[in-house]
């Protein structure tokens, strides 16, 4: 994800004297326990996938390892969300593709969460961004930019969102909603 590389390094330099960057590198559950005891924003951005047939299934990629010679992905399964602990986490970004997007849940039982987004409103995190349908990397980077030059302004996170995605329908290669209209809060939008 070339984007959301990018995307980390313009938002480190917006915030540089209070970001921790993790670009290119691993996260597990334990670290990210670890950084949103201290961060009040928490911003992944990963690769995500919905199992739309089997919600415990879904998950985003945390990583690689060398399994036998062959790179594999690591992954935060939706059943791994529900063992962080995100109280202390104002917003939870999840740049990702599907986070927000709901699974077929008539198979399941009825204490299962829908969505990795609403996963992570269960393990404590009072806002969550999350996206819809799949994430265009190069749109997602720009909307991302923007939500938090729109925070840094003083603006809440409602206005800083709809702000970023009326600057993103304005430029012609991303006026189509499918690119504008792609993430949606959830919790606490102040």
């Amino acid at each position: 994800l070339l984007g959301a590389n990018k995307e980390a390094e313009l938002i480190t330099k917006l915030f540089t004297m209070s970001t921790t960057s993790l670009i290119q590198k691993p996260f597990s559950i334990a670290l990210i326990n670890q950084l949103s005891k201290k961060a009040d924003i928490l911003h992944l951005a990963t690769h995500g996938y919905l199992d739309s047939s089997d919600i415990n299934s879904s998950y985003l990629v945390t990583g690689k390892k060398m399994v036998n010679g062959k790179s594999i992905q690591t992954k935060l399964l939706l059943k791994d969300i529900y063992d962080l602990d995100l109280a202390s986490s104002k917003l939870v970004v999840l740049s990702s593709c599907d986070t927000g997007k709901l699974g077929n849940l008539s198979n399941e039982p009825d204490d299962v969460v829908g969505s990795l987004a609403s996963a992570f409103r269960v393990a404590g995190a009072n806002t969550i961004l999350a996206s819809l349908w799949k994430a265009h990397d190069e749109a997602t980077k720009i909307i991302m930019q923007s939500f938090y030059e729109n925070l840094k302004l003083g603006y809440d996170k409602g206005e800083s969102l709809r702000r970023a995605e009326l600057k993103l329908k304005e430029n012609p290669k991303y006026g189509h909603p499918l690119f504008w209209s792609l993430f949606s809060l959830i919790g606490d939008w102040r």
